[in-house]
């Protein structure tokens, strides 16, 4: 397939069918929400909490948005953590040169193996991340339309559960 991926018709809706193209009203609605899967990490599960607090107050997750979303935390605690391994060794090793022998001769200073991990995780959280519309860049490209009018009373209740 080539060009560019077709925007989701929710998303084309929020911002208004800027290019005034039909819409595809035939688009599968996925219903459920997905569940953390337990093989996360402990990191991933905590961004995995994070961000689907956010999504789901927009009413943007489905369940068969796990494996993404999945992607997206585990990357993220990947990314994390070869960082910190970057911050306490440096951004470079000292790895030994051996002559036939197998004498330690010399040394060479080589990129750290987690500037690489950290690099491509980054790579592939953004990805995932843009997918969400977490970067500003996709961001500003959903408009979720006016907000809704507070109803009268449900303010005045929540006014009283807040006061107690």
């Amino acid at each position: 397939m080539r060009g560019r991926r077709p925007k989701p018709t929710a998303q084309k809706k929020l911002a208004g069918n800027p290019g005034k193209r039909a819409l595809n009203k035939n688009e599968p609605n996925f219903a459920g929400v997905p569940e953390c899967p337990d093989w996360l990490t402990s990191l991933a599960k905590d961004e995995w909490q994070r961000v689907t607090g956010e999504l789901s107050a927009l009413n943007m997750l489905r369940s068969v948005d796990t494996a993404t979303l999945a992607s997206y935390c585990q990357s993220y605690a990947r990314w994390q953590s070869a960082e910190l391994i970057v911050e306490k060794e440096g951004q470079t090793v000292r790895e030994p040169i051996t002559n036939k022998s197998g004498d330690v001769v010399g040394h060479k200073v080589k990129r750290h193996p987690a500037t690489t991990i950290a690099k491509d995780e980054k790579a592939a959280l953004h990805r995932a991340a843009s997918l969400f519309g977490f970067d500003p860049s996709s961001r500003s490209r959903i408009d979720l339309g006016e907000p809704a009018a507070v109803d009268p009373f449900d303010a005045f209740m929540q006014e009283l559960i807040t006061k107690e």
